[in-house]
């Protein structure tokens, strides 16, 4: 499995892949005391999955798959990504506004609920592992090579991704901000052969293990 969303203490939901089946969509009502296989529409192997509330969430995967769900997860249906990219990564910040990060430096925009998509210049080559927004304006993508990581921040919705960290010998794969200014990223150090994990309280401009 590839990543988990939690609507409240008990709705919760699952997204991945195999070889076999494609696209793998799991829904807990009861905390994760039970987990109901649902079907995701897809052949496509998900890496990443985000609901705006109950009803409303998308799921992004392989070779530019959009799903998007407006039934908790009982019905998706394919949107157009316009990329062959792998996606790897979705957040939005209400219904109608989200980003999602991918492979080569892909970072795509929506303020439709996902019905149209706009590409957006990261400046960057690396695959961005994770994308998130604190608010309309402000976010941040992770990414990185298996021995180089960056972080990129935003102050503009997007429109201008600035780099706030390049770290050889490092691999960040997730990070989370629960306001604009601090921030915690973990990954692994090549060097020491040991978990990392990073935290800012500027907003990214600075970082101290």
């Amino acid at each position: 499995m590839s990543s988990i969303h939690f609507t409240d203490n008990d709705v919760g939901f699952v997204v991945g892949g195999s070889l076999q089946y494609g696209g793998t969509f799991l829904k807990t009502t009861n905390g994760g005391t039970n987990w109901i296989n649902q079907i995701s529409g897809t052949n496509h192997w998900l890496y990443s999955v985000n609901f705006a509330d109950y009803n409303t969430g998308w799921t992004v995967g392989d070779l530019g798959a959009i799903l998007k769900t407006t039934n908790s997860g009982a019905n998706w249906t394919n949107l157009i990504s316009g990329t062959s990219q792998s996606l790897l990564s979705v957040h939005f910040i209400d219904s109608n506004t989200g980003w999602i990060s991918g492979s080569t430096g892909t970072i795509l925009k929506t303020t439709n609920s996902g019905a149209n998509w706009t590409p957006q210049v990261s400046g960057s080559n690396s695959n961005l592992w994770s994308v998130h927004f604190a608010d309309n304006n402000t976010g941040w993508a992770l990414g990185g090579y298996p021995d180089t990581s960056t972080i990129l921040k935003t102050t503009n919705g997007g429109v201008n991704w600035n780099l706030q960290l390049n770290r050889t010998s490092f691999i960040f794969w997730s990070f989370h901000f629960p306001d604009n200014n601090t921030g915690w990223v973990v990954g692994y150090d090549y060097n020491t052969n040991s978990s990392a994990i990073l935290k800012t309280t500027n907003g990214g401009t600075n970082w101290t293990p």
